[in-house]
């Protein structure tokens, strides 16, 4: 089998892994394995081979289960005899948004801008007083990618707070704010 392409690539459904072939000599199938690590791989699908092709072959096959972070994926193609050989390494980072908040101004005297990189899902955002205590508790539905954010602090007294955001597999987020 001559394999002249293997890429993932993102969808809202998963990865899309895309190989094409020029030509195929016994080609019985392709076992697609995905590992989390980039060395214990495990088998998520299998894709029939064209036997014997001497023309352009294309193929693809979701994966509907890919990590948050990289998610590497390989070919194990099978001849009908039973040989076999894995294809290179393709990696997918689709699913690896890294989470990112600017907050400004701080200090302030009546609102919080937020600027937030993240999946989309629903975030917690939660402020507290130096005691623990909660003064604002609201959730947010974020697209993913960029998003803003108008916190209306103008209620608290002046003081040190605590801005709290998380949910959605987001890596908790907190920053010390000083309300004027």
């Amino acid at each position: 089998v001559e394999l002249t392409s293997f890429e993932v690539n993102c969808e809202t459904n998963g990865n899309r892994l895309e190989w094409v072939t020029e030509s195929e000599i016994n080609n019985e199938k392709f076992i697609v394995e995905r590992s989390y690590n980039g060395y214990a791989f495990e088998n998520i699908g299998i894709v029939d081979g064209n036997g014997n092709s001497q023309t352009t072959n294309f193929y693809s096959f979701i994966d509907d289960q890919p990590n948050t972070k990289n998610t590497y994926y390989r070919l194990k193609q099978v001849d009908f005899n039973g040989e076999s050989v894995y294809s290179d390494l393709a990696v997918s980072s689709c699913n690896t948004i890294e989470n990112e908040v600017v907050v400004f101004p701080n200090p302030t005297d009546n609102s919080l801008q937020l600027e937030i990189t993240t999946k989309e899902g629903i975030q917690d955002i939660v402020v507290t007083n130096i005691l623990g205590n909660r003064v604002l508790n609201k959730k947010y539905n974020f697209e993913t990618g960029f998003n803003q954010l108008n916190i209306d602090l103008s209620d608290l007294t002046p003081g040190v707070y605590f801005l709290n955001i998380s949910g959605n597999g987001m890596k908790p987020y907190i920053e010390k704010v000083i309300k004027n």
